[in-house]
């Protein structure tokens, strides 16, 4: 048993969700390959892209990648010995611009921009208005652009990212210092696109229990909507010689987001107590 506990803890969870009799659906388009380019060593263009400055970028860069491997930047000549050595280096202000068509079929869905992996400050514009901004150092940058993108028709996307300590911290500890993974402009892993249905999984987190033999899963469905909604949560939970799928009904899935707690275990799947606050709004949902 305590074999197998391992596989499962170490398992794979996939979730799909199902609200009023319509499957969840969502839909990418990759963004990776040619972007128009150019850095702003002066930042003459942070905060705002009024007329002067919303002109196209003039040089061209391949994502994903980053400034290092274009030569971009001031080209050390030195080999240091306390610290990761770039051949050339950038620090600053870096703007990346598409024009990009917006899939007609993705009328009322949520849209987003999504960054697997970029540092620190990554700036979203559509057209000349600045949108959505994050500074997140850890996990993706996932910008959410429904309000201001028009299915059916090609929007200029353009974004900076800032590579500069944002914060005041310690440079030689810190994750994105010269002393531990170089401190890159550009962004990494996946760009894309993504557009998902108006009641969508907004967060995941799963906490494993080994001495209990199960996972609890806290999740937040929101509900953009101007409606209530139900539902049903489905879990995959696949590892070696194991596997486990369980369906969970939701009830009443208010136009908030809507915390719902959830125990998922080797023999079972059930809400993780009988209430699920709404994170906004007040109240509380009955989840079961």
């Amino acid at each position: 048993m305590k074999h197998k506990i391992k596989h499962y803890m170490a398992a794979l969870l996939l979730t799909s969700m199902v609200w009023s009799g319509h499957a969840q659906e969502k839909n990418e388009m990759d963004l990776s390959g040619e972007w128009a380019f150019q850095t702003d060593v002066m930042d003459f263009r942070r905060g705002s892209l009024d007329v002067r400055y919303c002109h196209r970028l003039q040089e061209s860069i391949v994502l994903p990648g980053i400034t290092d491997d274009y030569k971009i930047g001031y080209k050390s000549p030195y080999r240091h010995l306390d610290r990761l050595t770039r051949v050339y280096e950038y620090m600053g202000p870096a703007w990346y611009q598409r024009e990009i068509e917006i899939p007609a079929a993705w009328k009322g869905k949520r849209i987003f921009l999504y960054f697997e992996r970029t540092h620190w400050l990554s700036s979203v514009y559509v057209g000349k208005e600045e949108v959505s901004k994050i500074d997140y150092i850890s996990i993706p940058h996932n910008h959410e652009l429904t309000q201001w993108l028009h299915p059916g028709k090609k929007e200029l996307i353009t974004f900076c990212i800032d590579n500069r300590y944002q914060y005041d911290t310690h440079k030689w500890d810190h994750a994105h210092s010269e002393f531990t993974q170089i401190n890159w402009n550009g962004v990494l892993g996946e760009i894309k696109l993504v557009a998902v249905d108006p009641v969508y999984v907004d967060d995941m987190q799963v906490y494993p229990d080994i001495k209990n033999k199960s996972i609890k899963v806290k999740m937040t469905v929101r509900n953009c909507t101007e409606h209530t909604a139900s539902g049903k949560i489905s879990f995959h939970v696949t590892g070696k010689d194991y596997r486990l799928q369980k369906e969970v009904p939701v009830k009443r899935i208010w136009y908030e987001p809507y915390a719902l707690p959830l125990l998922v275990s080797s023999c079972r799947c059930v809400p993780y107590g009988r209430q699920a606050g709404c994170l906004s709004g007040g109240g509380n949902a009955d989840v079961g």
